[in-house]
């Protein structure tokens, strides 16, 4: 798999703030003093489930290009990627390389006639006939007014004028290489009534009215959009072992008024959109390629479905699209994506999504792989919107020049669901809710969000913007830049069970801390059951008046220690397990805060901009925990503080288990 970066202008730092006054000096227990509650030890952290992928025949497991360890699911292409095949091949997900379409030609010049069935030959450009082998008709026209329905018409190697079907018909050609069907303006072969197979056949477009039936069989359809049209109540299109090629920047399938559309192993590639359907049509594609042309100057967007429609997709590829991959828009349009290898959707100047939901729409994906997308892997915006993500993975997600790179968002009043579901490698944000928007987690791992290694941008893991909310049941969350976690602003809701936060590291340029989880702005965050271990500056950071943070069952261990950042020296406040400050408010019961380099646990004033002091100091609750193995076990700075409540805590081979000396504390990261 193939990874690229880009440059970012965004920045997140922290900056070094003076102390505040508080209480005595080491007014903590010593081990062996009464502990009450600490003697119950928290809860460990259930570890999330991975991905079941369960691999169709012919496609390979795959590692991500972000970690180098985490299957991102079933790749369909050989290690030499999707080719450019022949006019006369095709190439489908899991089958290797190209293959011809169709049958070769036969050295007789037709297809050998169907056992039992009433047969009409046609040789291209001859003349009149009585439809024998001996005296073929010279067209099609002439084999219909003469035949009946049912007919076979066997069509010779040559150019065919196009025609209009009006009843039951099969059309044979001699081989889709060497026969071919015509037409000067409109669709070569349009089917207003009866039900018509076609086969073995090369043509530039086809139609399908209302109540009429096509099957179009190792066939060759390549043309100006619309290349397929389905239109009106009960007109069925299905097409078989077919190439399909949209040669301007039309519609390639284009299916509309309850229209019913099936594509079964076809490789559909090039025009400006794949397939567009609406009006509660129907659309089913089935071990299929969806992407773009040969062309490069024309750009291919995906599936778009509205006003109803349906999809139903299993086992296909979607393959170097533009502006999405798969999108359904508006209330009662569905998606249904069963083992999907989406690659390469690019930005293309609007959108740049690989699966979403908009205005009222659901998509439901599973068993599938997002994989180096543009801008954004999942996106569900807009009230009653859903989009479930289901055994699956994303792997890279870039941002543009203007554009960050996010793994999945859900906003304005959408819902998103990530279930047994890996994110791997996005460039600023990995899961994002924001404005109204709901995002659901069970067993997922957001994991080496790239940042910005020039300039330092972002790179956080989840994230909860003003009047969202997140629940989440098991993640881990490793690996990523700045803040694993983020909580931010009024509204912004997060209920977590078994939350594992690691190694969040600082930004490209060492001028952003890295924090584990960040609550500011009035969040609000509870937690149970939960481990932050290796946070490269700090574990726990809560801010601003209305921020409250309830953990019961955590560890927080092993802080790394700050560095220096400047010729001044002034490091990024790190160290830290856990601080409050200025009005923000954590709880915690039954912990244990043990090895952090410089600070266990810290209550202070704190400042927004590292000059002016909050009003207000944090507020700390303990209840039932072990304080260990710190230079300073607990540091107070706030005049007032419950000393007594510190009778639960143990404190336990720590430096000094309480001060209130002055020492540096953190202001708040910037949003971008």
């Amino acid at each position: 798999m193939r990874r690229i970066l880009r440059d970012s202008a965004l920045l997140v730092s922290l900056a070094l703030l003076g102390c505040d006054d508080g209480a005595p000096t080491d007014a903590g227990l010593d081990a062996g003093a009464p502990e009450p509650d600490a003697a119950v030890p928290p809860a460990p952290v259930v570890e999330p489930r991975r991905p079941a992928f369960d691999c169709p025949a012919g496609w390979e497991e795959v590692l991500s290009a972000a970690s180098g360890t985490r299957l991102v699911g079933c790749d369909p292409w050989p290690e030499s990627g999707p080719a450019d095949c022949a006019a006369d091949a095709y190439q489908l997900p899991g089958g290797g390389g190209c293959v011809p379409v169709g049958s070769s030609c036969p050295s007789g010049g037709y297809a050998a006639p169907p056992v039992g069935a009433t047969v009409r030959y046609v040789a291209a450009g001859g003349g009149p006939g009585d439809g024998s082998l001996a005296s073929p008709h010279g067209t099609i026209a002439e084999a219909l007014a003469a035949g009946a329905s049912g007919d076979v018409l066997l069509l010779s190697v040559g150019e065919h004028a196009g025609v209009e079907l009006t009843r039951d018909v099969t059309l044979v050609g001699a081989c889709a290489s060497g026969t071919s069907l015509t037409a000067s303006g409109g669709p070569a072969l349009r089917v207003t009534a009866g039900a018509t197979i076609a086969r073995d056949l090369a043509l530039p477009q086809a139609e399908v009215g209302p109540g009429a039936h096509l099957v179009l069989e190792d066939a060759t359809l390549e043309g100006d959009g619309p290349t397929l049209r389905i239109d009106g109540a009960d007109a069925r299109a299905t097409l078989r072992r077919a190439r399909v090629r949209g040669l301007d920047a039309g519609t390639v399938v284009f299916a509309r008024g309850a229209a019913i559309v099936s594509l079964e192993a076809v490789e559909l590639r090039g025009g400006g959109r794949a397939i567009d359907a609406a009006d509660r049509a129907e659309v089913s594609v089935t071990d299929s390629v969806v992407g773009a042309g040969a062309d490069a100057g024309q750009p291919t967007d995906g599936i778009y479905l509205a006003s109803g429609a349906r999809l139903t997709a299993t086992r296909v590829a979607l393959d170097r699209l533009t502006r999405f991959g798969v999108q359904v828009d508006g209330a009662g349009t569905e998606a249904t994506v069963d083992h999907a290898w989406i690659e390469f959707v690019t930005f293309g100047g609007e959108s740049g999504v690989s699966v979403a939901a908009v205005g009222g729409a659901s998509a439901r994906v599973t068993r599938s792989s997002v994989i180096d997308s543009e801008r954004t892997g999942l996106a569900a915006i807009g009230e009653g919107s859903s989009l479930v993500f289901e055994d699956s993975a994303i792997d890279g997600v870039l941002g543009t020049d203007d554009a960050q790179g996010h793994g999945a968002f859900a906003t304005e009043g959408a819902t998103l669901t990530l279930r047994r579901a890996a994110i791997l490698g996005a460039e600023h944000l990995g899961v994002v809710a924001s404005d109204g928007g709901a995002v659901r987690v069970e067993d997922v791992e957001v994991l080496e969000t790239v940042g910005d290694v020039i300039e330092g941008d972002l790179g956080w893991g989840l994230v909860m913007l003003p009047g969202s909310r997140l629940e989440v049941t098991r993640v881990l969350v490793e690996n990523t830049h700045q803040a694993g976690v983020l909580a931010s602003g009024p509204g912004a809701v997060g209920v977590f069970e078994d939350l594992d936060v690691r190694r969040t590291r600082r930004s490209g340029d060492g001028q952003g801390a890295g924090i584990g989880l960040v609550l500011m702005g009035g969040a609000e965050v509870s937690v149970q059951r939960a481990r932050l271990a290796e946070n490269a500056d700090m574990s726990v950071q809560v801010f601003d008046p209305g921020s409250v943070l309830v953990m019961e069952d955590a560890r927080i261990e092993q802080t790394l220690p700050a560095g220096c950042i400047d010729d001044a020296c002034r490091a990024i406040v790190g160290g830290i397990g856990l601080g409050v400050y200025g009005g923000g408010r954590a709880e915690l019961e039954r912990f244990v805060v043990s090895r952090h380099e410089s600070v266990g646990l810290q209550v202070a004033f704190g400042s927004p901009d590292g000059e002016t002091r909050y009003p207000d100091p944090g507020v700390l609750v303990l209840r039932g925990g072990l304080v260990s193995q710190n230079p300073t076990g607990l540091n107070v700075q706030s005049p007032g503080f419950d000393y007594a409540q510190l009778d639960t805590v143990r404190f336990m081979d720590n430096g000094e288990n309480v001060s209130a000396t002055e020492a540096p504390v953190p202001r708040p990261p910037p949003m971008p």
